[in-house]
């Protein structure tokens, strides 16, 4: 059964050249096969990563949306936080994924953790610190 991820913490960066890349923590050692992110232009996304792994990209923000719907595929680097404290992180894989367009994201709205659920901003920031300590 594959793994399904809901993340929270990533980041969607863009170079001078308007190229996209997604941050996200990485769940697994092993390379993407076929990496495809399911994407309606709203606030979810899904990134099939291999047969194994699916990750959920959760609140996409409104200035990158027309972006990453309007792209045929981005960069995606998954990191895990740096213990020997040389520095932030270290890249553990990258890989591009084709953005396959969709009317609507198949996803159960119901089972997603929303914003309202966390607590309190420090909650978030106790989130954050888990992988840039």
């Amino acid at each position: 059964m594959p793994n399904i991820i809901q993340e929270k913490t990533f980041a969607i960066l863009e170079n001078e050249n308007k190229d996209l890349m997604i941050m996200i923590k990485s769940h697994s050692l092993n390379p993407a096969t076929d990496p495809e992110i399911i994407y309606d232009g709203k606030t979810h996304a899904i990134l099939f990563r291999d047969n194994d792994t699916t990750i959920i990209l959760d609140y996409i923000s409104e200035d990158m949306r027309d972006k990453i719907f309007n792209s045929d595929k981005i960069l995606i680097t998954e990191y895990e936080k740096d213990n020997s404290k040389k520095s932030d992180a270290i890249i553990i894989n990258e890989y591009y994924a084709n953005i396959v367009k969709v009317k609507k994201v198949p996803l159960n709205e119901n089972n997603i953790i929303t914003i309202e659920d966390i607590k309190e901003s420090e909650d978030i920031k106790t989130e954050l610190k888990k992988y840039f300590e």
